[in-house]
């Protein structure tokens, strides 16, 4: 655990100095008409919540960073690594204990056209310490579609519909997340921003390694249908520390919004709640340059 907030804690010192510098030196934007971008976000999450579902009920420690290029004619690409780490011994019959739970890696190209966005991307999924549910491995392979589109009535407050769809090619498992996202400044260094969010999966999908587990414990074949599953509702609140640097809380609520999605998250050994609502919150601190 200390050696995983020591590794953002440097990762976060080496952003904030390479910004001192960034005036003392020559852009890279001027000489090549490409900027690069780099990220880094660090979250407490109270659990761990997967498109509605919770896949560990305790306390998570979650964080991200990412390498980019901005080309200014309105595209670019990126490439990043994304890690869940268990704070608890939830997990230890699957040998995590206090260990990494999840680790992403991915990369992607984007496109802009006007207010139009086109993102394309391939995420290699994986759960480094298990050693497969029922038999079966624990990696996945995945291609995502990403197409949003910005309508901004006010210089305050911007709107974002979008569709995303996520391919898993190597088991046949398919899921789309329409989505509505909303950001309002509240004043120059204060801005909430705002998503719903509805999953639908196909028949794959829902019977799929992350959900045997946690939704579906027992195996019920009634669960394995195509539909839509949950709606989840998202409020990140964003304080600008400096031009770079942000931290606020944030928060999500999700809904089963099928029946047997509902049923099944009352069978005894989920970590779902038995009323329909699965709700988590937690701290978010981003660096961006």
């Amino acid at each position: 655990m200390k050696k995983f907030l020591m590794c953002f804690a440097l990762a976060a010192v080496a952003a904030v100095t390479a910004m001192a510098q960034e005036e003392a030196e020559v852009s890279v934007e001027e000489s090549s008409g490409w900027t690069p971008t780099v990220g880094l976000t660090l979250e407490y999450n109270s659990r761990y919540m997967s498109d509605g579902n919770i896949l560990n009920p305790k306390s998570m420690i979650m964080g991200s960073f990412d390498l980019g290029l901005e080309s200014a004619d309105g595209y670019g690409f990126y490439a990043g690594i994304w890690g869940a780490y268990d704070q608890n011994n939830y997990n230890s019959a699957d040998g995590i204990n206090h260990d990494f739970e999840e680790v992403d890696y991915y990369f992607g190209a984007w496109y802009a056209l006007g207010d139009a966005t086109i993102d394309l991307g391939y995420t290699y999924w994986d759960m480094p310490k298990r050693t497969g549910w029922n038999g079966v491995g624990c990696t996945q392979q995945k291609l995502n579609l990403d197409v949003n589109y910005k309508i901004a009535p006010a210089e305050e407050f911007s709107l974002k519909p979008g569709f995303l769809v996520n391919w898993d090619f190597e088991n046949g498992e398919w899921q789309i997340k329409p989505y509505v996202k909303t950001s309002y400044t509240i004043c120059e260094k204060l801005t909430l921003d705002n998503s719903i969010e509805l999953f639908w999966q196909n028949a794959a999908w829902t019977a799929g390694r992350s959900y045997r587990r946690a939704v579906n414990p027992t195996g019920h074949d009634k669960f394995y249908r195509p539909g839509f599953t949950t709606l989840v509702f998202g409020a990140d609140l964003s304080y600008a520390i400096t031009e770079n640097v942000s931290f606020g809380p944030f928060a999500k609520l999700a809904y089963a919004v099928n029946h047997t999605y509902r049923e099944l998250w009352k069978l005894p050994g989920s970590a779902q709640s038995a009323h329909g609502w699965n709700n988590l919150w937690g701290v978010r601190l981003n660096v961006s340059f």
